[in-house]
């Protein structure tokens, strides 16, 4: 609130409402908090907000007769975000913005997130290095790293890990990538891995857009080829369906909400 600078917007865990020892309680305002959190806390919009959480969580258990503790944490943010109660903030994603709930519940799970400003940029396009990570949060794919692929994807990239990701797991042939080891057969640690090996794709493009079919064609990927599996080289299948494709250019709101109807 006074160093804006060097602070950032914070969350209030549900469990910091629950008395220990305590059954059938919920506490809005005098939270388990240390002095420092206390502070934030302690302000009139906070209060607000965790009154809002305990009087909807209340009601919630003794619907469903159970104690506040063993209500599901993922149900109470559902009914908050129907009532237009931001989880986690971004100053350009206000409440009545048409994809409010599906930002909010994908940056929940943790397979999206705001820049450093706690901007969203819902209608800015997806690019191919988002594009990335969103597929390999959203679809739970192992992370793994065996090379550096790409001329212009440096290991210090923001994305390296979620395009090397695909690469390895043969998941870039939507942006015409194709895995060299597949044509070997077999992916074979020995052989195909290690940065010293000259395996270069050339350039990735990590800040071009992402068109309709490329993201319709990846997730199809995904479906029709699997994963690798921890720890083993054989490839295992994710439940995912097709929906159709976005039209037009493809945001980074539109890919969310086209991403979790095929989820």
């Amino acid at each position: 609130m006074y160093l804006p600078s060097i602070v950032t917007v914070a969350q209030i865990p549900y469990g910091a409402m629950l008395p220990q020892r305590v059954e059938g309680l919920i506490v809005a305002a005098a939270i388990s908090a240390t002095h420092v959190a206390q502070s934030v806390a302690r302000q009139d919009p906070m209060w607000v907000v965790t009154g809002q959480a305990a009087g909807i969580a209340a009601a919630m258990s003794v619907q469903r007769g159970v104690s506040p503790r063993q209500l599901a944490v993922g149900d109470l943010q559902q009914e908050l975000l129907k009532q237009k109660c931001k989880l986690v903030h971004y100053y350009d994603v206000p409440a009545d913005h048409a994809e409010f709930g599906i930002i909010q519940r994908m940056s929940i799970r943790g397979v999206v997130q705001g820049d450093d400003d706690r901007n969203f940029r819902p209608d800015s396009p997806l690019t191919r290095a988002e594009a990335a990570a969103l597929l390999v949060k959203a679809f739970n794919i192992w992370p793994s790293v065996t090379h550096s692929h790409f001329d212009d994807v440096a290991y210090k990239h923001w994305a390296f890990r979620y395009i090397e990701t695909l690469c390895d797991n043969n998941l870039l042939a939507a942006f015409g990538f194709e895995a060299k080891w597949r044509s070997r057969g077999r992916f074979v640690a020995e052989r195909d891995a290690g940065y010293q090996s000259l395996h270069s794709y050339g350039n990735f493009e990590p800040d071009k857009p992402v068109t309709a079919e490329e993201l319709a064609a990846a997730i199809r990927a995904i479906k029709e080829r699997g994963v690798t599996s921890p720890g083993k080289q054989e490839y295992i299948k994710v439940p995912v369906s097709l929906p159709d494709p976005p039209q037009g250019t493809v945001t980074r709101a539109t890919a969310l909400r086209y991403v979790e109807s095929c989820l």
